[in-house]
């Protein structure tokens, strides 16, 4: 999503990345590759689990979650989930903005 983030911000969609990891490899992930968005520490995993996404262990991780979009609108309603098979797959992001599209209620006619 960085590599299209003016177009989410255009967009009106704000992102936030969570990682369950420890702080200190939290940190050095998000200084490492600069996000231009808010990273939260998900350390106890408590969201991931909540999301139902977190792997306690299975041929390619441990103790982590699967890569995972969650599009959630302004009322709190969730628009989009998207869990990744693995660790390289995520939704395109014409994925992401076909669903956003989809769930913005439909325009009144003038008149």
């Amino acid at each position: 999503m960085r590599d299209r983030f003016e177009e989410y911000e255009r967009r009106g969609i704000q992102i936030v990345a969570i990682y369950g990891q420890g702080f200190g490899a939290v940190r050095k992930l998000a200084e490492r590759e600069q996000f231009p968005f808010p990273v939260v520490v998900d350390e106890d995993r408590a969201v991931i689990r909540a999301y139902g996404v977190y792997v306690r262990i299975n041929v390619e991780s441990w103790n982590m979650a699967r890569p995972s979009t969650v599009v959630i609108d302004g009322a709190g309603i969730v628009r989009f989930v998207f869990v990744g098979k693995n660790q390289l797959e995520w939704p395109t992001h014409e994925m992401v903005f076909a669903a956003l599209e989809a769930a913005k209620p439909p325009v009144e006619p003038a008149g």
